[in-house]
């Protein structure tokens, strides 16, 4: 599960009279929470790893972010140095290595976390340290960023799914194209046209897109005819046949007329003309940006560029 602060208290694991000092719940078989649970705090706002974006805007988020110092690509690092830079976008409720996170992201304020049960045991039996060294951050830093990775990699999925969703870099599935609709199909002698100030009936053989076709009710409240343009067509689509497949703009939002009662003349109609697989893989290349791998090879049609986004 990954749970926030206070859930304890929710989930009934929050120490009280009745509870006792060590509470265990029944439904969990009576665990710990630290045991079944996975709670990742948001430590700040700003649009980075805490808002679920990518800071690096790379096609698939990763808490891995490289910068390039010396000529050589190395690990963006959190604020103390000693861990991967996602360590200050994230902190910990509740987790079986706390004494070890601790360590890893603050190793200055929590050193006395080094001599820990938990840590000294994983050193042991893994063969590493993980000591940290304020004039060398590269000692060990390695042994350090695997054992984040291997407790953020639950999380780190959580939030690239979320990153996939994102509707800043959303790839649409095609281009909205405005399209002529008509309200009802031509035909003769069945509606009427205007000639000289006088509604007449259309006897005419063929459909004129030039002429205006109206419809003619009556209205008993005037006792008189009432004549209103028809929208006749031949050979565009009609709205009530076709309404599911159109949009009209809401707000700057493309809406679908699925809900809508009838045509309006006052209103562009657009399609969704949809790409092709291929457009569209390509659109979902191009969408940000990616890192180059060894089997890429220089292509001098393609722009590339550095990690500060030059």
């Amino acid at each position: 599960m990954l749970l926030d602060k206070g859930s304890d208290e929710v989930f009934g694991f929050k120490p009280d009279k009745t509870t006792g000092a060590s509470p265990l719940q029944k439904f969990a078989k009576n665990k710990k929470i630290s045991k079944i649970a996975e709670c990742w705090e948001m430590e700040n706002n700003n649009r980075t790893y805490c808002s679920f974006r990518d800071p690096d805007k790379r096609k698939d988020l990763t808490f891995k972010a490289f910068e390039i110092k010396n000529g050589q690509k190395t690990y963006k690092l959190n604020s103390v140095g000693s861990a991967p830079l996602v360590a200050d976008s994230f902190e910990y409720r509740y987790h079986t290595d706390a004494d070890i996170l601790d360590y890893i992201m603050d190793p200055i304020k929590e050193g006395d976390k080094y001599e820990s049960e938990d840590a000294q045991a994983y050193m042991t039996e893994n063969n590493v340290d993980l000591l940290f060294d304020s004039n060398d951050k590269s000692k060990n830093f390695d042994v350090r960023a695997d054992f984040l990775w291997s407790k953020y990699k639950n999380w780190e999925k959580a939030c690239q799914w979320v990153w996939s969703t994102c509707t800043d870099y959303v790839i649409s599935q095609g281009e909205y194209e405005a399209v002529e609709i008509g309200a009802v199909e031509w035909q003769a002698n069945t509606f009427y046209v205007l000639i000289e100030g006088e509604y007449v009936l259309d006897s005419g053989a063929n459909w004129d897109a030039d002429t205006i076709y109206y419809s003619r009710t009556y209205d008993s409240a005037s006792s008189s005819y009432v004549y209103a343009n028809a929208h006749a067509v031949v050979g565009l689509p009609i709205f009530s046949e076709v309404k599911n497949d159109l949009y009209i703009i809401v707000n700057g939002n493309y809406v679908s007329c699925a809900n809508e009662p009838e045509f309006n003349d006052s209103i562009t109609y657009y399609q969704l003309n949809n790409y092709t697989d291929a457009e569209l893989e390509q659109k979902q290349v191009d969408r940000l940006v990616r890192q180059c791998t060894d089997d890429d090879i220089f292509d001098a049609n393609e722009i590339y560029y550095t990690y500060d986004g030059t």
